[in-house]
């Protein structure tokens, strides 16, 4: 079987697209060089992410060329039998924004493969749980604002949104209930022989960022630590394949944008710490077969165009 793994689309519903000449196809929708009227944003901490998102514009045709291109790949005659999307839908519009993620997601399904293939959705820190259920075309497990907690069984595989989401905890969320439900669900895929594809937001990795990782990562990385069993995760927005403390752990890129760590140099001034925001898109795909990833590829496109730095000192 083979997973497309796209996440962190932060869309705005309503948003226009920054870059001038961006037509929502072909490079310019992978976040291409594009000509920008204003100069990149320098701005403090609490003033820099709503402008940056403003900046950002319409993110939707950059998601939907990397879903149109990860749909269409065909090697060897292996389609893409299922799609994870792990959190950081929407940046504001509440429940019609969840809806027209959700409704591309299918559409473009529909356009490519001729049906919609199971989708596993799971929620990030930016999301309201409640709205993406009222939002989502098609039924999603669970009621109101819950955690969204449920498996999907998708050729001799078990798919399993395990939600790190909570409101008022950005860095994520774990706690003993929802650690027991999760030790079934694995228990289920090793008596069944299945693969357990973990799907979650919050990484548990502290290398990968300069973020925190998810609190209470020791406990979960200590159930996640058996045969046939790899997660799949976002938030960094930063594509990473690797084992870490005994899991294989697979991150995508955001269908967004990326941001780092660096120093900037104001005229005359000394150096000031910030972290800088770049337009860019990406997603995984995975091949999976007897219980294991014999593949896992990674497509990133950086188009060079910076959003601006947020000013950390």
């Amino acid at each position: 079987m083979r997973v497309l793994h796209l996440s962190d689309i932060h869309y705005s519903l309503g948003a226009k697209d920054a870059r001038r000449g961006a037509d929502g196809c072909g490079d310019n929708a992978h976040g291409a060089v594009a000509e920008v009227g204003d100069r990149p944003l320098s701005l403090p901490a609490a003033e820099f992410y709503p402008a940056m998102v403003d900046r950002l514009g319409d993110v939707l045709p950059a998601f939907e060329a990397c879903l149109r291109e990860g749909l269409a790949a065909d090697d060897a005659g292996e389609r893409v039998g299922a799609i994870v999307l792990t959190g950081d839908f929407v940046e504001r519009g509440g429940e019609a924004a969840y809806r027209a993620v959700g409704e591309t997601v299918h559409r473009v399904c529909r356009e490519i493969l001729g049906a919609v293939v199971p989708c596993i959705v799971t929620p990030g820190n930016h999301d309201d749980r409640a709205s993406l259920r009222a939002g989502w075309p098609g039924a999603l497990s669970g009621l109101g604002g819950e955690p969204l907690l449920y498996t999907c069984e998708v050729a001799g595989s078990r798919l399993i949104s395990f939600d790190t989401s909570e409101p008022g905890h950005a860095d994520g969320y774990v706690d003993a209930e929802r650690l027991a439900w999760l030790r079934g669900e694995l228990e289920t895929a090793a008596s069944r022989g299945q693969m357990a594809l973990v799907c979650t937001h919050h990484h548990v990795d502290p290398s990968q960022t300069d973020m925190p990782a998810l609190p209470g990562a020791v406990e979960l990385l200590e159930l996640l630590r058996r045969p046939g069993v790899a997660v799949l995760n976002g938030h960094t927005h930063h594509q990473a394949h690797r084992v870490y403390e005994g899991v294989e752990y697979h991150t995508a890129d955001a269908t967004s944008f990326q941001a780092d760590p660096c120093d900037v140099h104001p005229a005359g001034g000394a150096p000031v710490r910030a972290v800088r925001f770049r337009r860019l898109s990406g997603y995984n795909v995975y091949d999976v077969r007897d219980r294991r990833i014999v593949r896992a590829c990674a497509v990133t496109y950086d188009g060079g165009e910076v959003l601006g730095d947020m000013l950390l000192g």
